[in-house]
């Protein structure tokens, strides 16, 4: 399975059995009640499209910066977390972003 559609479900949060879907390239999950994307998205290392828009997400874990084949992502982008800035600047620099966020997690210090 390399696409998965999951749009519109009323899911509050993302089904577990997607983490053992690591073929994937294409995750919608537009449309739901979703508060918080789990960190172990970040496992999901062949997607390139992603669509998260339309849940009720305040943050986006640094996990996603994993996400290196990752080109299309849509979200909404009135969240917390990253900043506004951030968001602000596009897909490429919210990734990079991520990923020295995630960096920083793990060595106890951030390079912006």
């Amino acid at each position: 399975l390399t696409i998965l559609g999951l749009g519109g479900n009323q899911f509050r949060t993302v089904p577990p059995e997607v983490a053992n879907m690591t073929n994937l390239t294409r995750l919608s999950l537009r449309k739901n009640k979703i508060s918080a994307l789990p960190s172990w998205i970040g496992d999901l290392s062949r997607l390139s499209t992603l669509s998260i828009d339309g849940n009720s997400l305040e943050s986006l874990p640094v996990e996603l910066g994993l996400l290196k084949n990752l080109s299309i992502f849509d979200f909404d982008h009135q969240m917390r977390s990253p900043a506004q800035e951030v968001i602000g600047k596009g897909t490429a620099y919210l990734m990079e972003y991520l990923r020295k966020m995630l960096e920083a997690k793990f060595s106890g210090s951030v390079d912006l």
